[in-house]
């Protein structure tokens, strides 16, 4: 029955993945358009937010130490467009991340490389790494910017 679920879901993985990214790259491009003004994140603000580090922590995935410089350091040098965004484009791993552990595997080496990359930023680093992550750090943002826009949207709408 573990079996047959762990296929069911890969399959599922195969199918939604690339229509969600899709659908995210779309609301990146709006949002590349839309000036957003926000604050900063704090350490704790992160810290109570359901993030794939968090997931993969408490699955004994990712050490403290790792957890502790995602949260501590890095999460907080952005913005809460940017985090918003990186929670939204994630959420459906996030889902599966929850409930079984076929993705494991895939995440941890994605987080460790993402993690790999920002101690490259961290140390004032050049190579390939920072671009790349400088780029997925801008889709994120810029999808934050397309859910603010559409959150104030429906805000205003809802007051009318």
């Amino acid at each position: 029955m573990n079996l047959l679920l762990n296929f069911s879901m890969i399959i599922l993985g195969l199918v939604i993945f690339p229509l969600w990214f899709s659908f995210c790259a779309l609301l990146a491009l709006l949002g590349i358009l839309i000036p957003c003004a926000t604050e900063s994140l704090t350490a704790d603000f992160v810290k109570s937010q359901t993030t794939v580090c968090k997931i993969l922590h408490h699955k004994g995935q990712l050490t403290a130490e790792e957890y502790r410089f995602e949260t501590d350091v890095v999460a907080p040098s952005y913005d809460h467009s940017t985090f918003a965004g990186y929670r939204f484009i994630w959420a459906p791993m996030m889902f599966f991340l929850k409930r079984v552990n076929t993705f494991d595997p895939m995440m941890v080496f994605l987080v460790q490389l993402w993690m790999k990359s920002q101690h490259v930023i961290h140390r004032n680093g050049g190579g390939w790494m920072p671009p790349v992550a400088n780029f997925c750090v801008a889709i994120a943002r810029s999808t934050g910017h397309s859910l603010f826009l559409i959150w104030n949207f429906s805000q205003m709408k809802m007051k009318i």
